[in-house]
Parts: structure tokens; C-alpha cells; sequence
């Protein structure tokens, strides 16, 4: 890698995004970052080169629409605490994601929508409604037709969603 940093490039792009984060009292996302005492690696911070050198002999090249993620949220970014993911595994590591523990599993309602194949803010909707864990988890989806709404018509297109729901009853 060549001694000055590119001018353009997604790690470069993602190596300031980090510094910012952690360090400009001025950036939007700096309370949930620096102003949780979130840092960076000192030679990372010092460095971009030493970065993307050690980035890459971690973890590996920026697969095609790889995102940085730390393992750990509570901790910095330092090395064996940063992996490439895709967006929908960084969304679930965010720290603010409500969790739902049903049968012994905890996951994000977004990771639930996926495993009984409802929608994710149909799961959000049934448990701001009071609605209990078990209730929200297995009960068939719901689709809004003419304005009313009614349980999932058994379409060939549905019954994946539908089987879904039976087998976590």
C-alpha cells in the first residue's frame, strides 16, 4: 500500500466515517459513539495506512457491499473486534434493537420476522398492542385488504409464512 492515503476509496471513506465518530463532538453520531468511550486502536487512529494494513491482514479485503461491524458493541474499534457483515447483520448488532426471548431463543424481532415469516413491524405493531410473546410469535400474519384487516389468505405465495407460524406453535 502506497505511504498517502487515497483520496476516495470505501475504506478510506470508512476509516474517517470512524474517526468521526469517535472523536468530533460535532458529529451527529458521536453520543453513541465517543460519548459512550468508544475509541479507535491508537495506531488505526494515528494511521490510515497502518488501518487498512491491519484490516486487511485481520480480516480480510471488503467483500462486494461488506460493511465494518464491531463484534462487540460495547467495545472499541480494535483488532479481533471488527468483521465484515452485510447490512442485515449490522442492523441486528445495533444496541438499541429490542430483543424477544421466546422458547429458550433470543433474537431481534427483525432476526423473528425472518425465522416465523412475519413482518417485522407486524411483530412490533402486536407487541405495542400488549400483545403476549407466544401471541405475537405464532399467530398467522396479518394483511390489510379494502382497508380491513384480515388473517393471510392460504395462497401458494403465503404458505411458506403460514407453515412458518405452525411449526413455532
Amino acid at each position: 500500500m502506497s505511504s498517502t492515503p487515497p483520496r476516495h476509496g470505501i475504506t478510506y471513506i470508512m476509516w474517517r466515517g470512524m474517526l468521526r465518530r469517535c472523536y468530533d463532538t460535532e458529529n451527529k453520531d458521536y453520543p453513541f459513539y465517543g460519548g459512550r468511550g468508544i475509541v479507535v486502536h491508537p495506531p488505526w487512529k494515528a494511521s490510515f495506512v497502518t488501518f487498512a494494513d491491519e484490516l486487511a491482514a485481520d480480516i480480510g479485503e471488503r467483500p462486494d457491499g461488506g460493511q465494518m461491524d464491531r463484534i462487540d458493541n460495547a467495545r472499541g474499534y480494535e483488532p479481533g473486534n471488527i468483521r465484515w457483515t452485510t447490512s442485515k447483520v449490522n442492523n441486528n448488532n445495533r444496541r438499541d434493537n429490542k430483543v424477544i426471548t421466546f422458547r429458550g431463543k433470543t433474537m431481534t424481532a427483525a432476526q423473528w420476522a425472518d425465522e416465523v415469516g412475519i413482518p417485522r413491524q407486524q411483530i412490533a405493531n402486536r407487541q405495542n398492542r400488549g400483545w403476549s410473546v407466544e401471541r405475537t410469535l405464532t399467530e398467522p400474519p396479518e394483511e390489510v385488504l379494502d382497508g380491513e384487516l384480515t388473517a393471510l389468505a392460504v395462497t401458494p405465495r403465503n404458505r411458506r409464512l403460514l407453515r412458518n407460524t405452525a411449526l413455532m406453535r
